[in-house]
């Protein structure tokens, strides 16, 4: 990991932390890390009401010498500190930030209660279509009152009149600089180029993906890697968790079992649905606790797969990598909802690695 990197990582973890610090969310405790804060706070403070204006600037000034040319003797403090046990005072997460968690953290340890309460955080709703354009259908029994009593606060005619669709409030809703406003008559020739260009990868993108269900067909691994991460209208509905998920093997079609109902929680790959009812035909099967992997693997790489995208004006699904403790591994691919099953299978390990490439 470059230092670089390094370095945006530590001050996003820091903003994290700070923030979920001064606005912390249950289960974490509320008050303690505010209270913790404050002492740290109260001295610098205090100082700053007592020392003058020129002491502030003259100490300042002799940190930042010490900083920048106090190199031998800092070193060697560093390495007295570390010796003797004593960095772990001047460590954030061990002192002011301790017990704060991160952004990731919080989502994991959400994850986890849902699992341990038998109540998995479900995925999102897989949207197929557009909303219709026609307006909502009213019926007068919504706002039936008594009296003068209205239910949801509005008049039965308020509440039609707020169904009534208009096809104008959307492209102004923003006013005259909105990027939803339609605007006619002007970059048609900018726009015509792009459709040809467009026209022309997704003609590419068609070719590319029946090609690779062919030579995966053929035994071509690296097709079969490939072979339905480009959707297509033929292949049906998608089931996207949370015990089932759809999904590819080899190439081969099939689905992610997960069962975090067992005396020993696993993942499989099964050829049929439990839908269906008849023989699941588990290709493999591992204990969810001997995962020590988890890697995120985009379907054309993060580059191709942003073109193909665009160009497909449809999804490009992902797949991901499950590594044991004896470092073999099952490559997931075409799996539509790839990160719903990366947080089951997070939640219910304990012992599990996260890499993102």
């Amino acid at each position: 990991m470059t230092p670089l990197l390094l370095m945006m990582l530590l001050i996003s973890d820091t903003w994290e932390r700070i923030s979920n610090m001064l606005f912390p969310t249950p289960p974490f405790y509320l008050e303690n890390h505010k209270r913790r804060l404050v002492m740290y706070i109260a001295p610098l403070v205090l100082t700053s009401v007592v020392l003058s204006r020129d002491a502030a600037v003259k100490g300042a000034t002799l940190l930042l010498g010490i900083a920048f040319f106090g190199d031998p003797l800092l070193t060697r403090g560093y390495h007295f500190m570390v010796d003797n046990s004593w960095s772990q005072f001047f460590c954030l997460n061990d002192t002011i930030f301790k017990g704060v968690p991160t952004n990731l953290q919080l989502a994991l340890t959400m994850l986890r209660l849902g699992e341990a309460n038998q109540s998995p955080l479900p995925p999102p709703v897989l949207i197929h279509e557009a909303p219709p354009d026609e307006a909502i259908g009213v019926e007068e029994s919504f706002t039936a009152t008594v009296g003068d009593d209205k239910p949801l606060g509005v008049s039965f005619d308020e509440l039609k009149d707020i169904a009534e669709h208009n096809p104008e409030m959307a492209d102004h809703a923003g006013g005259e600089d909105t990027e939803v406003e339609q605007v006619t008559g002007h970059g048609k020739k900018r726009e015509k180029v792009f459709a040809m260009f467009k026209d022309g990868a997704k003609g590419v993108i068609k070719t590319v993906a029946a090609a690779d269900k062919l030579r995966a067909k053929g035994g071509a691994e690296n097709a079969k890697l490939r072979a339905g991460v480009k959707p297509s209208s033929r292949d049906g509905r998608q089931i996207i968790g949370p015990v089932e998920f759809s999904a590819r093997y080899n190439g081969k079609k099939g689905f992610v079992y997960v069962n975090s109902g067992a005396e020993v929680p696993y993942v499989a790959f099964n050829t049929n649905s439990l839908e269906t009812g008849s023989d699941l035909l588990t290709m493999w099967s591992i204990p969810i606790e001997e995962i020590t992997q988890l890697r995120k693997h985009s379907g054309y790489g993060m580059l191709n797969k942003l073109v193909a995208g665009w160009a497909a004006d449809g999804p490009i699904y992902d797949s991901l990598r499950i590594v044991d403790g004896e470092s073999n591994s099952w490559v997931v691919t075409a799996l539509p909802y790839r990160d719903a099953l990366f947080n089951r299978l997070c939640a219910i390990g304990t012992s599990a690695k996260w890499e993102i490439w």
